[in-house]
C-alpha cells in the first residue's frame, strides 16, 4: 500500500501504465492511470551495462578481499650448488621422482583442482604430448601475454603476464593448492613473496653438471625449517619413500621445508 493525495490507494501496475485505484466503495471505481512510454533501446542497453558493471565490481571486491594464495615451490636440485637445469632441460631423469611430482601437485585433501605455475621455457621443455599437465590447472608466465599453442579456448591452461597476475586469476576461482614448478626466474620471484611458505625439495645427492641454479640456498636461512617425514606424507596425501632412493648412478631424498614464520 502507498499514500496518494491523503488516502491509501492500491497500486495496479500494467504494461505501459501505472494505475492508482481508490479502494473506497462509496466513490466511483475509476482508476487514475499515469501513462508512461517504454524506455528507448539505448537507455535499456545502458541500464544493462550498468548492471553488468556493478556485478563485475562486486566480484572484483570479493576477490580482492580474499587472502593471497599460499605458494608451494616444488624443485629437484643437486646437493652442492642447488643446480636445477642443463641446456633447457632437467639434468637427470628419475622415474620415481616424476611420479612423486605428479602425486604431490595433484593431491588435494578436499579434492579441489590444484594450480601449477611455470615460466614459458619450463612449459616448452615439457614434451607436447604431456602438456598441459593433466588434472591440474596450468598457468604459463609470459611478459608478452601469449605463448605459442595456447589460446583462450585451450583447456586446463592459460597465460599470465606475471606471477602476481597468475595469483590474481587463482583468487578469482575456486582452485586448491598453488605450486610453482620453475624455472629459475619464476623461483626467484616466488621466493621473494611472503605467501611462499613451503618447499617440496628433492635433494639429488650428486655433483651433476648444471647451468641453471635455484636462486637461493634456503637451507642456510633460519626462516626455513625442515619438517618431519610424517608431515611430508600428510601434505602429499600418502606414503613417501624415506631416506636415500637410488636410481641408476644417482641417489636422492624427498624433503619438506616450511617458512617458520608462516607455517606451524
Amino acid at each position: 500500500m502507498t499514500s496518494v493525495e491523503g488516502f491509501s490507494a492500491t497500486l495496479a501496475i500494467d504494461i505501459g501504465s501505472l494505475c492508482i485505484k481508490p479502494p473506497f466503495p462509496h466513490r466511483p471505481r475509476t482508476a487514475k492511470c499515469i501513462a508512461f512510454s517504454p524506455l528507448p533501446a539505448a537507455q535499456l542497453r545502458r541500464l544493462r551495462f550498468v548492471d553488468k558493471s556493478r556485478s563485475a565490481i562486486q566480484m572484483t571486491t570479493k576477490s580482492s578481499n580474499m587472502p593471497t594464495p599460499s605458494l608451494t615451490i616444488i624443485v629437484a636440485a643437486s646437493s652442492a650448488r642447488l643446480g636445477i637445469g642443463l641446456k633447457g632441460n632437467l639434468p637427470w631423469r628419475l622415474k620415481r621422482e616424476l611420479a612423486y611430482f605428479k602425486r604431490a601437485t595433484t593431491f588435494h585433501p578436499d579434492n579441489l583442482t590444484n594450480v601449477v605455475i611455470m615460466g614459458r621455457k619450463c612449459w616448452e621443455s615439457i614434451p607436447p604430448k604431456f602438456r598441459p599437465l593433466p588434472s591440474r590447472h596450468n598457468i604459463v608466465l609470459s611478459r608478452k601475454g601469449e605463448v605459442d599453442g595456447i589460446t583462450e579456448t585451450s583447456k586446463e591452461v592459460e597465460v599470465a603476464t606475471s606471477l602476481e597476475a597468475a595469483l590474481a586469476r587463482v583468487k578469482e576461482n575456486g582452485f586448491g593448492r598453488v605450486f610453482v614448478i620453475g624455472g629459475g626466474e619464476v623461483y626467484r620471484e616466488a621466493m621473494n613473496m611472503e605467501s611462499c611458505d613451503r618447499i617440496l625439495f628433492t635433494e639429488v645427492k650428486a655433483d651433476v653438471e648444471t647451468d641453471v641454479d635455484f636462486p637461493v640456498d634456503f637451507r642456510e636461512d633460519q626462516k626455513w625449517k625442515r619438517k618431519s617425514h610424517e608431515t611430508l606424507e600428510d601434505f602429499v596425501g600418502g606414503d613417501v619413500l624415506k631416506g636415500d632412493i637410488v636410481e641408476g648412478d644417482l641417489s636422492y631424498e624427498f624433503q619438506l621445508w616450511v617458512k617458520s614464520s608462516n607455517v606451524q
